[in-house]
């Protein structure tokens, strides 16, 4: 890799992205410092921006608001497809999984356990999470790391796999553990 690709991808990791609600409409943002939001008024939502791999550099020309000024959403509030998730992914939830169904979760597994699940809406920053009373009665949540893949991608080889990777985002993994 070249020094100046090198330097790209790492300004494109440090930048920050947001999905903000500001004068009643859903706009992207971006932040060097989470301090300033810089919002980007050629991409619709979230899904454009990673289509377009980011934005290696803040427009000169872009509006700028502080995050007191608007509601933070969630990074992408209305994922294009499931959100895949790795199970069983440490020593304590091993333990959990393995008393909840020894059959399914017990032994030893040769490969990772993913799952997916399907999210319509996801719920941003200090954002109420409905309970379902009456079908639910517990719910479970995690917090979770996100990673974001960017682009396609099939057999990736272990040494391509960063150049996938559009970026992170914290993720309040939330389950009914008894339906």
């Amino acid at each position: 890799r070249t020094l100046f690709a090198c330097i790209q991808r790492l300004r494109r990791i440090f930048m920050r992205y947001y999905m903000i609600l500001l004068d009643g409409e859903e706009r992207t943002a971006v932040s060097l410092d989470g301090n300033v939001l810089y919002v980007l008024d050629e991409y619709k939502d979230m899904d454009a921006l990673i289509a377009a791999g980011g934005v290696q550099e803040i427009p000169k020309d872009a509006r700028k608001v502080s995050p007191e000024a608007v509601k933070l959403l969630s990074p992408i509030p209305r994922p294009r497809q499931d959100v895949l998730c790795l199970g069983i992914n440490y020593a304590a939830h091993a333990v959990e999984a393995d008393r909840f169904s020894r059959e399914a979760f017990g032994g030893e597994r040769p490969y990772p356990i993913f799952f997916s699940k399907r999210v319509n809406y996801s719920q941003g920053a200090d954002a109420g999470i409905p309970s379902y009373k009456g079908l639910v009665d517990s719910l479970d949540y995690e917090c979770e790391l996100g990673v974001i893949i960017g682009k396609d991608a099939f057999q990736v080889s272990k040494e391509d796999v960063a150049d996938y990777i559009f970026g992170y985002t914290i993720v309040n993994d939330v389950s009914a553990r008894n339906l």
